[in-house]
């Protein structure tokens, strides 16, 4: 089962007309204004990785600098083992990328990118979303092209186990609206 969803900002770290600046640096500036949150410090190997900190509630928004074109993901906590998770999701129609000890990397059916990643057996987060006076995000739309729309839809809802209302997949306090498109690629805005 999902028991915590990351959305993780891919953002491209490409130089900017300023030297002293980097597109993601200033991504990063206009996502911490609009969510009221704090930037932690970078980590990852290559120092890729940060996570918005709300000023309430648990954080679930990541950033993560990429080399190619930007875009958004979803990591999924699961509770289950990563190899249990990923075949469930295969089996649904879902395609393995890549894997790893702490992450499988997988497309929906749809093509939509998406990594399942070890629950944190600590005990948290618990409380998603947190508002700062009026900032809150507390969802994300997955545009899905007309064709694939319902097959996109039964597996999100198949594999979150979430119910299902019209344009959305709910669970709790996680919300994925989702909206059909015309043409053929799907989309992952933020």
């Amino acid at each position: 089962m999902v028991s915590w969803v990351w959305l993780f900002l891919d953002l491209p770290d490409g130089p900017r007309d300023d030297p002293t600046t980097s597109e993601v640096e200033v991504a990063l500036e206009f996502w911490c204004a609009v969510t009221g949150s704090t930037a932690s410090p970078w980590r990852g190997a290559h120092g890729e990785f940060t996570t918005l900190q709300p000023a309430q509630g648990d954080p679930w928004v990541k950033v993560q600098r990429v080399g190619g074109p930007g875009g958004m993901h979803l990591d999924l906590d699961v509770d289950e083992p990563l190899t249990d998770a990923a075949a469930r999701a295969v089996d649904l129609g879902a395609t393995v990328a890549a894997r790893s000890d702490d992450v499988v990397v997988c497309a929906s059916p749809g093509g939509l990118s998406f990594c399942l990643t070890p629950a944190r057996r600590d005990g948290g987060p618990r409380q998603q979303a947190g508002r700062n006076g009026d900032r809150l995000l507390d969802q994300v739309c997955l545009d899905i092209p007309d064709d694939r729309y319902d097959t996109e839809v039964d597996f999100w809802a198949r594999f979150t186990g979430w119910g299902v209302d019209p344009g959305r997949v709910r669970g709790g306090s996680r919300h994925c609206v989702t909206d059909r498109v015309p043409g053929q690629d799907p989309v992952s805005r933020w």
